[in-house]
């Protein structure tokens, strides 16, 4: 060979190797960078997809307990006026039992229907008997509607029935008489057991969250928590302190102040009623696919790169080889 082709290919041959080694390592840098964006694109987007289920959760959960209270609301406003008309004096009080026993079965959130005099005594209920000496004038609903002279719907915590024991939320009514003066109070009782059924149906994962609670931040039922958990205060959780304050509906990520999971919540403050429904999905288990997915995706990826990374390898090798070669 001669002097000048020596030459020629000696510029020639750096010059080849540098643009191999410059290809695989665009190569290398493309594969991560689309493999980084592929993998936060899938994160985002599952992330997206909870919110919005949590979000249409909690709207869907909203409508069915605002529907639940407003028949409720309807059958004490009617109940009222009834009394008004009528009074619940003796001749009254049958009639108005049966009344109260056909509301009753037309309405299977109720547990029962009560009304009580300025003094708490027991005068109609749907049970077939009043207890002796029955008085619910401790109960707070009563000393509520005592206190205040609005007759507007009062919701309470929940308590148990002094009949059967069941977990029951108090919904009340002041009754007045003609001058506008305590009269009594007039209560319907929603079963606890008729959220926790309706909660039931849906299929969620052991961690994830179904509420409905006060919107003074008190729980008054909470899937999959136990009873213990009922009318527990969480008014200071981000849900309220943050959240509920700058819009009645929406979804955040957080974590509970109940059980110290973090949640995607969706949630939802009624507009008629002091009630806010919540459903969170659990993060990490929610995540936990996705994390298997995006595994295999970065192991599949990392050795495609392998393998370019070792055949640009043995390609720079082979031209070195030819560059010594050539030189001798």
């Amino acid at each position: 060979m001669n002097t000048r082709a020596q030459s020629k290919e000696q510029h020639a041959s750096p010059s080849l190797q540098n643009l191999m080694a410059g290809f695989i390592l665009f190569i290398i840098l493309a594969v991560v960078v689309l493999n980084g964006w592929v993998v936060f694109n899938s994160y985002q987007r599952t992330l997206e997809a909870t919110e919005k289920q949590a979000d249409n959760l909690s709207l869907s959960l909203s409508r069915h307990a605002e529907d639940t209270f407003l028949q409720v609301e309807l059958l004490l406003q009617d109940l009222n006026e009834r009394i008004e008309q009528d009074g619940f004096g003796g001749p009254q009080l049958l009639r108005l039992q049966q009344t109260l026993k056909n509301r009753k079965s037309t309405l299977p959130q109720l547990h029962g229907i009560f009304i009580y005099d300025s003094s708490g005594h027991w005068l109609v209920t749907t049970a077939d008997n009043i207890p002796k000496n029955a008085n619910n004038s401790d109960r707070e609903y009563f000393k509520y509607h005592q206190n205040t002279p609005s007759t507007e719907l009062f919701i309470g915590s929940v308590i148990r029935s002094r009949t059967t024991d069941d977990l029951i939320i108090p919904v009340s009514m002041r009754l007045n008489n003609p001058d506008g003066s305590f009269a009594g109070v007039l209560l319907a009782t929603i079963s606890l057991n008729y959220f926790k059924l309706y909660y039931g149906y849906y299929s969620m994962g052991d961690t994830d969250v179904l509420a409905i609670l006060l919107s003074d931040g008190h729980i008054l039922y909470g899937r999959p928590f136990d009873d213990s958990q009922i009318n527990r205060d969480v008014s200071s959780s981000p849900l309220f302190m943050e959240h509920l304050k700058s819009s009645t509906s929406g979804t955040a990520t957080f974590y509970s102040t109940v059980d110290h999971v973090e949640r995607i919540y969706g949630y939802t403050r009624l507009k008629r009623y002091p009630i806010v429904i919540a459903a969170g999905y659990n993060k990490t288990q929610m995540f936990s696919n996705w994390k298997v997915d995006s595994t295999i995706y970065t192991a599949i990826s990392l050795t495609l790169l392998l393998i370019m990374s070792s055949m640009g390898a043995l390609v720079l090798k082979q031209i070195k080889i030819n560059k010594k070669t050539n030189w001798i």
